[in-house]
């Protein structure tokens, strides 16, 4: 079968279903010529072209049917490019941008396996300006030095 076209397959049926007696007096359509078309490898659209087809198809007064042909899209690739368009998923990436991240603090132990400090082994200096802080008792004095400097600068 490595010599016989598709073509060639499509024939030998047809004359197959020609010779064959017939049960009914209705007869089918003619099965004269089948055309087998292939686009080649799957195509990827960029963000940016889809967006714009999307954009063009609603403008008023434009046909999606010629729009798609123009294209060589499906009426239904376009629909589902339209969904992405409104649902935002079309937009242009943002540039990612250097800076720095929120720290957010928490009353919470950090769970890295390390008990919490008991009430016994934690120091707490209340400043004049209500920030409460809480070091444990083994902290070296030039550290809580400059925690309390920033704090006082600050």
């Amino acid at each position: 079968m490595s010599d016989v076209g598709i073509s060639e397959i499509f024939e030998a049926d047809r004359v197959e279903a020609i010779g064959a007696a017939r049960t009914s007096a209705h007869t089918s359509a003619s099965k004269d010529c089948v055309e087998v078309i292939t686009r080649g490898a799957r195509r990827r659209w960029s963000r940016s072209v889809k967006r714009a087809v999307v954009e063009a198809s609603l403008a008023p007064g434009v046909m999606v049917s010629a729009l798609c042909r123009q294209h060589e899209i499906s009426s239904g690739q376009l629909s589902t490019w339209r969904r992405q368009y409104r649902d935002g998923d079309l937009a242009e990436a943002a540039p990612l941008v250097p800076g720095f991240a929120r720290a957010v603090v928490s009353g919470t132990a950090p769970a890295l396996g390390l008990a919490a400090p008991t009430a016994m082994e934690t120091i707490e200096i209340a400043l004049p300006d209500g920030v409460v802080l809480r070091v444990g008792a083994g902290v070296s004095h030039a550290a809580l030095s400059r925690v309390l400097a920033a704090l006082r600068d600050a």
